[in-house]
């Protein structure tokens, strides 16, 4: 699956998207984010609520 770049508060993050560029959010409305954009990424998870979609290119880096 595709990562879309967001804003999560002050930082730059890449959110997990759907071929549609769409958030995908668990049963409790979360998403799985990432600071960096590289295999082997720590994955945490953000309330879709606070991200921003940004400008730019999804990318599938794992």
């Amino acid at each position: 699956m595709p990562w879309v770049p967001c804003k999560l508060r002050d930082a730059e993050v890449w959110a997990r998207a759907d071929e549609r560029g769409e958030l995908v959010t668990d049963a409790s409305g979360r998403v799985e984010v990432v600071y960096k954009a590289q295999p082997g990424a720590k994955v945490y998870r953000a309330g879709a609520r606070n991200l921003l979609r940004q400008s730019g290119a999804a990318v599938d880096f794992e």
